[in-house]
Parts: C-alpha cells; sequence; structure tokens
C-alpha cells in the first residue's frame, strides 16, 4: 500500500503543482487583459467624450451663426419696411402737393375764365384772335 500512495503522490504531486503554475499564470494573464480592456476602454470614452464636446461646441458655432443670420435678414426685413413706408409716404406728399397745385391752379384759371371776371373778355378776345392767327398763318 505503501508503494500505491507513493505512486499516487509521484502523480499527483506534479500534477497540482503544474495546476498550480497553470492557475497562477491564468490570473495573471486575465488581469493583465483586464487591465488592457480597462485601460482601451477608458481611452474609447474619453474620446467619446471629447468627439461629443467637439460636437456640442460645433453645434453652439452653427446655432450662433444661424441666429446672425436671422437676426440679419429680422434686420434687413425692417430695412425694406421702413424704406417702403418711406416711399409711400413721399408717394402720397407728392400726390397731395400736385393735387393741391391743381386745384389752385385749376381755381385760379377758371377764375379768369368766369363770366364775372373784369379780365375774362379781354382773355377770349386774345384767345380768339390767336386762334385766329394761327389758322391763317397755317393756311398760307
Amino acid at each position: 500500500m505503501n508503494e500505491f500512495l507513493q505512486t499516487l503522490a509521484i502523480a499527483t504531486v506534479p500534477s497540482i503543482v503544474t495546476g498550480i503554475i497553470s492557475y497562477i499564470a491564468a490570473i495573471r494573464n486575465s488581469k493583465s487583459q483586464i487591465e488592457a480592456i480597462k485601460a482601451q476602454n477608458k481611452a474609447d470614452i474619453e474620446k467619446l467624450v471629447e468627439q461629443n464636446r467637439v460636437d456640442i461646441e460645433a453645434l453652439k458655432e452653427k446655432h450662433k451663426l444661424d441666429m446672425e443670420s436671422k437676426e440679419k435678414e429680422y434686420k434687413h426685413q425692417i430695412e425694406v419696411m421702413k424704406l417702403q413706408n418711406q416711399n409711400e409716404l413721399t408717394k402720397e406728399g407728392e400726390m397731395m402737393k400736385n393735387q393741391l397745385a391743381f386745384n389752385l391752379l385749376g381755381g385760379a384759371v377758371s377764375g379768369l375764365f368766369a363770366p364775372e371776371s373784369p379780365f375774362s373778355g379781354k382773355i377770349n378776345e386774345m384767345l380768339v384772335k390767336g386762334l385766329e392767327d394761327a389758322m391763317n398763318n397755317g393756311n398760307k
């Protein structure tokens, strides 16, 4: 039985030692792989965070440019509306001036040709004479 135990010890002791060494090597290998994966994940996370930061900054800049563009467009529309209103007011003012001048001139001219006007007879005579002279000169 002693020989059996000796044979058993000779077979099991190297297997146990090999198993322990393999176990220790596997643990070390696993730890180094876990550390490498952790480092890779940390680098990936930092890269993603930085990419997100850059994307957010780009979006902020785009938003700022869009807002500036909209503000310029708004100011331009206000200027166009002001110019249109100013042109409309100028146009209405000119129309009112023309209407006033027409009314004043019309009143003055109609006053000259009115039968109660002291000048109407003389003006009518001068117009008739001028027309007759023009007709006579045209026929010659």
